[in-house]
């Protein structure tokens, strides 16, 4: 595996979760690190691997098969929407929102960024700080399927006239008649053929 932040420092949050600094500085680690949770502690070097996340939707494939086409985020703030664009990793401006990783409980983060992750807000998807229980709120891991080239996410949700409770599988597409528009989450009875389109291509 190739390491990421072989240089840089590392707190590790009581709750597990690594918060890194992209500047090498003491004072950014502890900053995120605050940001993230409240409580923290020197650890060790974690190791991930950065990846670019990419849809073979043929709206896309169709436009130009000389190029890829990479999810990413529309800028670097809070609650930033998430869109696919063409990857380019050579551009340092453009490949800073489109290289992410995963980290030890599920969230997809922000190489440039590591304290931004992709959280959901009901169908709604988007780049944000990320989240856990030491900062009041709840991870959102997301899980990726290779065999059928799915993101998903599982959220419990309560039916107000029975006041039950079921969890209910999301995944993560686009409206395939509008190809440049946001992200968003989808039921599994959507048919939506753009939820089945993703690929996830580590950095060599």
């Amino acid at each position: 595996l190739q390491t990421l932040y072989s240089q840089q420092i590392v707190k590790i949050c009581a709750s597990g979760i690594s918060s890194m600094s992209p500047l090498n500085s003491e004072r950014k680690a502890r900053d995120i690190c605050k940001s993230t949770c409240s409580t923290c502690i020197e650890g060790p070097m974690p190791t991930y691997k950065s990846f670019q996340i990419k849809t073979k939707l043929t709206e896309f494939v169709s436009m130009s098969r000389s190029v890829d086409w990479c999810l990413q985020a529309a800028n670097l703030g809070r609650n930033a929407m998430l869109n696919v664009r063409r990857c380019v990793p050579s551009d340092p401006e453009v490949n800073k929102k489109q290289a992410w990783f995963l980290d030890g409980n599920g969230q997809f983060r922000l190489v440039s960024h590591p304290a931004r992750c992709i959280v959901w807000e009901g169908k709604q998807i988007m780049l944000t700080q990320c989240r856990d229980s030491m900062n009041g709120g709840t991870m959102h891991p997301l899980v990726y399927n290779e065999l059928d080239k799915s993101i998903s996410i599982v959220k419990t949700e309560t039916y107000s006239l029975k006041g039950e409770k079921t969890d209910t599988k999301y995944l993560v597409g686009l409206d395939p008649f509008r190809a440049f528009s946001r992200i968003s989450l989808y039921k599994e009875s959507d048919k939506n053929p753009s939820m089945y389109s993703w690929t996830i291509e580590y950095d060599s």
